[in-house]
């Protein structure tokens, strides 16, 4: 499950109450960590729950230092690692590298695409395939979620 990313209506004690609720039936309930106001009130998720690094338009999330905080404030979270984002923020992959260095142990998902220039989710391109190889196969033994459709050949 992705709990909301923009525009949450709710109050946040009432989402944490919901979403509290559906873990129960689910694997993982990954949220953006720039939408987390009381990281407290999260933890009722425990294990359930995964922080997934952001990219560049966020102003949170992005780094390994930005995640950890999160982490610190959340013990229990896991991993969730948005390659494309890490993409946005360092071109290199470095910044991904980092981060799944850090966070290893903490990896529960990996979330695959590519990002256009509006950078939004877009079909995993056979340039960032290359790219993102390295790190691809550090995250075999996690489920893939694709956030945009596969390429046609």
């Amino acid at each position: 499950i992705h709990g909301p990313s923009k525009g949450r209506a709710m109050p946040e004690s009432t989402l944490v109450d919901v979403l509290v609720k559906l873990s129960v039936k689910a694997d993982a309930i990954v949220m953006h960590p720039d939408t987390i106001d009381d990281p407290s009130a999260y933890r009722a998720l425990g294990r359930k729950l995964l922080l997934e690094n952001m990219d560049t338009r966020k102003h949170d999330g992005r780094t390994v230092e930005e995640m950890a905080r999160w982490f610190t404030e959340l013990p229990d979270a896991g991993f969730c690692f948005d390659i494309a984002h890490a993409w946005s923020v360092d071109k290199t992959m470095m910044v991904g590298a980092e981060l799944l260095d850090a966070f290893r142990t903490r990896l529960r998902h990996l979330h695959v695409s590519s990002m256009g220039s509006d950078l939004h989710h877009v079909p995993l391109t056979e340039e960032h395939e290359k790219l993102f190889l390295p790190l691809l196969q550090r995250c075999l033994d996690v489920p893939w979620i694709l956030e945009a459709p596969p390429r046609h050949s």
